[in-house]
């Protein structure tokens, strides 16, 4: 099963005078885009979802942006979309501020849509970046810090009973002890019936990903 999703870093919000929910120009564009994708791919099997617009960071660069606004322009291409699909292709959607979880609130609830939530667990930050000076296990950060995680996306989920995705998790394995904090965030997750996908399978990402094609430091694969 695959998600089709869209990125767009310019679109998503660094271009501040041209981004989607700035100029309509842009947004046509993108509309235009989705419904090409939409006609082609609508009849595909194993489509689980359209991702509309992979972690949007309007909020980043223009603070004149809001979670409503965010909201809104999700409707919106869900409405248009759905004019190709007839709603037979569920959406995946994320909070502003690149899906970070403690972001999901109310008006991203979208009732009557078929969506999928999604919500990245990174926290936390220094420890997925490689630059934490404690490892996993000790007294700092351990399986309890795990399991006080995602709580923000969890009581959305609970709240309007509505499925949701970790997009992503994940830590550099250049940390000590990102084996065990792997193994702990999946049997949190699993514990909790949560989709997951980890960050990342994509090899240029220096000492990011959990198969990471260096083999002398992460050792041989194990899958």
């Amino acid at each position: 099963w695959t998600i089709f999703y869209m990125n767009s870093n310019q679109g998503a919000g660094q271009d501040v005078e041209n981004h989607y929910l700035a100029s309509e120009t842009m947004k046509n564009e993108f509309i235009d885009t989705w419904l090409f994708l939409a006609n082609r791919y609508k009849d595909l099997p194993y489509i689980a979802a359209f991702e509309i617009l992979a972690e949007p960071s309007f909020m980043k660069y223009d603070p004149t942006v809001t979670h409503q606004n965010l909201a809104d322009f999700y409707k919106e291409m869900m409405d248009t979309i759905n004019t190709v699909t007839k709603g037979e292709i569920p959406f995946a959607i994320g909070p502003m501020n690149h899906y970070r979880e403690e972001s999901f609130m109310d008006e991203y609830h979208m009732d009557g849509y078929n969506v999928i939530y999604a919500g990245n667990m990174f926290p936390p930050g220094e420890f997925r970046k490689g630059e934490a000076t404690y490892a996993y296990g000790d007294s700092e950060f351990n399986k309890d810090s795990v399991y006080n995680c995602y709580k923000t996306a969890l009581a959305f989920r609970n709240k309007y009973d509505v499925p949701m995705w970790v997009d992503q998790f994940g830590a550099q394995f250049i940390q000590e002890g990102y084996v065990q904090y792997t193994e702990d965030v999946i049997q949190y997750f699993d514990s909790l019936e949560l989709s997951w996908t980890y960050w990342n399978f994509r090899s240029p990402n220096g000492n990011a990903g959990l198969y990471e094609r260096i083999p002398s430091k992460t050792g041989p694969y194990v899958l």
